[in-house]
């Protein structure tokens, strides 16, 4: 049964979570804002710097390190065999990991791509088409609105990145905070405190995978 709840969340949702930000590094090496969408531009990663990335770490590495990370709150456990389906084609990438829920309600989703030199830029568009379907389909899993919005691409050097993570801590943090509160909380309030989870577990990956490619 539809979450009417979160449905009447959803023009709150796009709007804020084009306000939250995660941090990369700049072509000078400072933070620079990677900003998520609500689907209505493409352009969701800033560049970066691909002489500041190393350039041979596995992509399976890169996903046991998140998934270590993020502990009882990583969720994909399926991997999938091919990008074909985001139109991904062999040519373009060396190698990727592409891992999804065994359950499809749950959209838990990390996908890690190693690029072909000068083909970054052609996955980072190939993986914001594949982020802004999912927006536009997000009325088939109301309970995952805020996880979808608040869905990641992010290019380090040759590797590009798509994070959307969250499982159900949003939701949890939402109806601890409405049985806690003294006074009743807003559907602003209630959007922003399940994207501060939310976007606290999709920084915790790329703060991981940043740091196994700069160290």
């Amino acid at each position: 049964m539809i979450n009417l709840k979160k449905v009447t969340l959803f023009a709150a949702i796009g709007g804020m979570c084009f306000l939250m930000a995660a941090c990369g590094k700049d072509g000078n090496g400072n933070d620079a804002v990677i900003t998520p969408d609500n689907g209505t531009n493409n352009e969701t990663t800033s560049a970066v710097n691909e002489s500041g990335y190393k350039n041979d770490v596995s992509v399976k590495d890169i996903e046991t390190a998140v998934a270590a990370a993020l502990g009882e709150n990583y969720f994909p456990e399926m991997e999938l065999e091919t990008l074909e389906g985001l139109g991904i084609t062999a040519d373009m990438y060396d190698e990727f990991i592409y891992k999804v829920p065994m359950i499809s309600a749950n959209v838990d989703t990390l996908i890690v791509v190693k690029a072909k030199e000068d083909k970054a830029a052609d996955v980072e568009a190939k993986l914001n088409a594949f982020r802004d379907t999912n927006i536009n389909d997000l009325l088939q899993y109301p309970m995952n609105l805020t996880k979808i919005q608040c869905s990641q691409v992010v290019t380090m050097g040759n590797y590009v990145m798509f994070v959307q993570f969250g499982a159900g801590l949003g939701m949890d943090a939402t109806d601890a905070a409405i049985a806690n509160s003294d006074k009743e909380l807003t559907d602003d309030e209630l959007v922003q405190i399940e994207m501060e989870v939310i976007d606290e577990q999709n920084n915790l990956a790329l703060d991981t995978i940043r740091n196994m490619l700069t160290k």
